[in-house]
């Protein structure tokens, strides 16, 4: 199962590093890359269309499956309806996408920024101090 795991991660970052490359490309030779956002001032032409798309299917899918594999692991009742999980999920991050995108990048970025750093530190004091792990049934 872990081996799975560890293909499929391979697998979605190989493509989604191929498709980013693929974008790069494409935003140099539109020259849009002065633009507020390249990425969509770029979308006019139909390969970078299904280029952003399929990144971001990619992208999306693989944070998807994290979330779900660690909501799993702090809430063990949530293996019972992981389907009803993603929804809550998808939905929360579709209520979160009428923020806006200035708003999300000006507020998102720093709690995920400062959750992140709690949750390294955490982790790493609980490498060094070996507290003891829940143990899962």
């Amino acid at each position: 199962r872990r081996h799975t795991l560890l293909i499929s991660g391979a697998i979605t970052a190989l493509s989604v590093t191929i498709l980013v490359g693929l974008i790069l490309t494409t935003i140099k030779h539109t020259k849009t890359v002065s633009a507020v956002i390249p990425l969509l001032s770029a979308i006019p032409h139909p390969v970078t269309t299904i280029i952003i798309l399929l990144a971001i299917f990619t992208s999306q899918y693989s944070s998807l499956f994290a979330i779900l594999q660690r909501t799993q692991r702090l809430f063990p009742q949530t293996r019972k309806k992981p389907l009803f999980v993603a929804l809550i999920i998808c939905s929360l991050a579709f209520i979160g996408s009428f923020c806006g995108f200035q708003q999300i990048i000006e507020f998102g970025y720093p709690i995920i920024g400062a959750f992140t750093c709690f949750y390294l530190l955490f982790s790493f004091l609980q490498q060094v101090w070996h507290f003891p792990r829940r143990h899962q049934h």
